[in-house]
């Protein structure tokens, strides 16, 4: 199953398949594999299986649908959680468009 959500390992995109989205971490121009559930409010949990990290936000503010809104629990992952973490130089590239 791990491997249906994550697939090979190469360059993936913002996604989605079984229930599980898939966001494009990058770090020194290199992917970080990962998987998140995202709900409602901000409610979102990240899997970086390599790292061996599990990241929970909980949060409460519902129903904001602007790109600013969406993307705070990325931000926030890949400025503060990540490098915390040993990874540095962490991005996310999203295109709502």
């Amino acid at each position: 199953m791990a491997h249906r959500v994550f697939g090979s390992g190469a360059d993936v995109g913002f996604g989605y398949g079984y229930q599980w989205w898939i966001p494009k971490f990058k770090a020194q121009g290199k992917p970080v594999i990962v998987a998140m559930t995202w709900g409602n409010g901000g409610q979102c949990a990240f899997v970086f299986p390599e790292l061996n990290l599990i990241v929970v936000l909980t949060a409460g503010n519902y129903n904001q649908f602007d790109k600013d809104a969406l993307l705070l629990p990325h931000r926030l992952v890949a400025e503060y959680v990540l490098p915390a973490a040993g990874v540095r130089g962490a991005t996310i590239s999203v295109n709502f468009e």
